[in-house]
Parts: C-alpha cells; structure tokens; sequence
C-alpha cells in the first residue's frame, strides 16, 4: 500500500456528523454576545424619552408653566424646592381669595407664588405668604398674574432646576461611553451618575436648611422662630433645650440661650430620618460601589469564558492537523 503525500489536511469527523469548523462555528455562536436585552433597555429608554418630551411639549403649547419655588414664605403648602405647575388664569371673575397665584410684582420682573388675600375694585388683588405676618406691600391687576396654580409637588424643583446640568451632563456620559471600551467605559458607567446627582447636591444643597425669621427674648432664654428650608424633614436644636421637629416648610419656635458678650446663640440643624430613612440614605449611597463590583465580576467572568472558548477551538485545530492522512489502497 502506498501513503498518499497531498498536502491537504482532513480533520477527523466527529460522531454525529460535523467535522472542527461545525464545533467551531457552535463556540462561536456559544460567546455571542445576547444583545437583546439591552436592545430592550435602550427602546423603553426612548419610548420613555419621547412620551415625556411630547407631554411636556404639549403642556407647554397649552399655556402650561412649571416654576420652582426659592423661598419659604409659603410654608409647608409650597416648600423651598418644590415645583409649581401653572395654567393660564382664564376668567378673572373666578378667581377667589385664598387661591395661589404666581404673579409679578408692579415694575418689577421678579416671579412670587402666594396666595390671594383680598380682592379690591377694578378688580385688583393683595397677596400674602402663608408664613408672612402682613400681607404684599403691593396691589396687583389681573396683567400682573402669570397663572394659577394646579398643582404644587415638593422636592421636584430641585430636580428641575438642576435640568439643564442634568442634561448636558448625561449627554457628555453618553459621548464619554462611546468613545471608551472596557474597564475604563464601565467605570465611566457607574462612577459619572455620582457627579451627576452629586454636582446639584453640592451647589445647591436642598437637603437640609433653616431661616430665621424672628428672634425675640423671652424671660430668661430666647425665642426663635425659624422655618425649614430642606426638602427632608429636620430638627432644630439649641445647647441645654433639646431638639424640635419641623416637616418640610413647617415654622417652629426654637427656645435658645440670651448671648453673652462674645458669644452667640447657634442653632444646629440636622436631618430627622427614621432608621429605616437612614437606611435608605445608606443604600443608595452604596449603589455605585455595588454596581462598580457587579460590573467587574460580570468582566471578569465573560474574559475566562473567552478564554476558555478560545482555548477549546485551539485544541480542536491541533487535533486536526495530527489526524491520520487519507490512506490510498496500493
């Protein structure tokens, strides 16, 4: 018999049918990366996206107004932070005293959101905070009235007027994650909404705050009246009297020592969280590091399945080329 000398390797045929290429194309197939999900992700984000630009487009075509509300004169009915959302005002028979308006100021360009206190001839209108001791220095016409409040929603002022950070900042993210692969892009992933949320927190400081709005003495010791000014609920305390409870918005009267020369009264303010509102606090500000260690595991898992693949289709590819040759009959 005689040995044939082609030059042409043959592999040797698997059990079944299938040769190395057949294995090799189900490894192949095997590592593909399952895109489906985040094709889901990426669809409901933008299904999520247009349904908000469209209501917000459509509130706006419809005379809609959002304003976000900077002082605490309106109590716990409108606290510092909160958004109020605006319609036009329509009939001016139907307005009544005690309904909140926004409105501006005679000669002035600065936008107020208080309450209706009486109504004159004309007609015209005097307004007053909720937390004010006297009503507005000013008299007001129906052309000073921006809208009529629909809806007032605590704390998502804040959010919107962080917007425009918000907005470019995710925009610059989704730059940044384009241009970047790897270790570094997912760092980039969980570690940017950090400076996202942060960047606002950190300027603006809405979580906690208090304004005086009057000192008085009182027999031996002092009388604050103060209000808070954080979106989370406080307490207010004073060295030797304790703490006192505010809600978002509330007036409280703080009791404080008479200063002495070269010492003043201080007043702390710290927020008043349940355990369980701490707890929350607290897992939220491990989500990124969870999500960092979630994402290097996940790494680290998908480069030894590589690895692995990569290695069985090379032992595939050996044993081919060590496979017996054809053998020709002599």
């Amino acid at each position: 018999m005689t040995i044939s000398s082609g030059t042409e390797v043959v592999a040797p045929v698997a059990a079944g049918g299938g040769g190395v290429d057949a294995a090799a194309d189900e490894a192949d197939v095997g590592v593909a990366p399952d895109g489906g999900g985040r094709r889901w992700a990426a669809v409901v984000l933008a299904a999520f996206l247009v349904v908000l630009l469209v209501t917000w487009g459509g509130w706006l075509l419809s005379g809609g107004r959002l304003f976000w509300v900077g002082s605490p004169s309106m109590g716990e009915a409108a606290p510092v932070g909160s958004l109020v959302a605006t319609r036009p005002v329509g009939s001016i028979a139907a307005i009544h005293v005690g309904e909140i308006m926004v409105f501006h100021p005679p000669g002035s360009t600065q936008t107020y959101v208080h309450r209706i206190y009486s109504i004159g001839p004309g007609p015209t209108y005097r307004t007053k905070g909720d937390i004010n001791t006297l009503p507005d220095p000013w008299v007001i016409g129906p052309k000073n009235l921006v809208g009529r409040e629909v809806a007032i929603i605590p704390a998502l002022g804040t959010v919107y007027r962080s917007a425009a950070w918000l907005f470019i900042g995710a925009a610059v993210l989704a730059a940044v994650s384009w241009l970047t692969r790897g270790r570094l892009r997912r760092s980039i992933l969980v570690l940017a909404p950090v400076v996202l949320v942060g960047v606002p927190l950190w300027l603006l400081r809405p979580l906690i705050g208090g304004e005086v709005l009057l000192v008085a003495p009182a027999g031996s010791h002092l009388a604050v009246r103060a209000v808070a000014t954080g979106i989370l609920p406080e307490h207010f305390t004073t060295a030797g009297y304790g703490s006192i409870y505010a809600a978002p918005g509330q007036v409280v009267t703080v009791a404080g020592r008479l200063p002495s020369r070269g010492h003043a009264t201080s007043i702390q303010v710290s927020a008043a969280l349940a355990w369980w509102g701490w707890l929350v606090v607290a897992l939220f500000c491990l989500i990124p590091v969870a999500l960092y260690e979630w994402h290097s595991r996940r790494a680290v898992l998908e480069e030894r399945q590589g690895a692995g693949d990569e290695g069985g289709s090379a032992a595939g590819a050996v044993e081919g080329s060590l496979g017996v040759p054809d053998v020709a009959p002599a």
